[in-house]
């Protein structure tokens, strides 16, 4: 907790981020704001609903988080407003583009960040059933598809 109270003014940051931009991740581990490259991607199971975003509800979501946010360097705590509301979800940031695609659709994700274009990619839904290696190919597929009308 006491490494949680050392980063409370770069946690006011990400909130003014939040409430100025729309939205902002944070990697907790090195203190990168708003990567310029590569995708964002969400974790699957770790979006919250708020309607505001104080200190407390940051702080409340990194704790029950921290497990996660602790084991990988590459994880990223993220938030934007949409529909008057406050999502917060943890993410990883992807270089490659059919990678983030292909982990997005996986995850189950109506879209995935482009960090270098400040721009939302919207993702078709992913194959309902069917193996795991087939919802891998079902997705490279579609964004093949994706790529060639781009």
């Amino acid at each position: 907790m006491n490494e949680l109270n050392n980063r409370r003014g770069t946690l006011v940051n990400f909130c003014d981020n939040v409430a100025k931009d729309g939205g902002c991740s944070y990697n907790y581990n090195t203190g990168l704001m708003n990567p310029n490259k590569g995708y964002m991607v969400s974790l699957d199971g770790c979006e919250e609903i708020s309607k505001r975003l104080t200190k407390e509800v940051l702080t409340g979501y990194i704790v029950k988080h921290a497990r996660d946010i602790e084991i990988n360097d590459n994880i990223f705590i993220g938030a934007w407003q949409s529909d008057n509301n406050i999502y917060l979800d943890l993410s990883i940031n992807i270089d490659s583009l059919e990678k983030a695609w292909t982990q997005g659709m996986l995850n189950g994700q109506l879209a995935i960040w482009d960090c270098e274009n400040s721009k939302e990619i919207q993702l078709p839904a992913g194959q309902g059933g069917g193996t795991y290696q087939q919802k891998i190919a079902y997705a490279q597929m579609k964004f093949r598809n994706y790529e060639n009308n781009y």
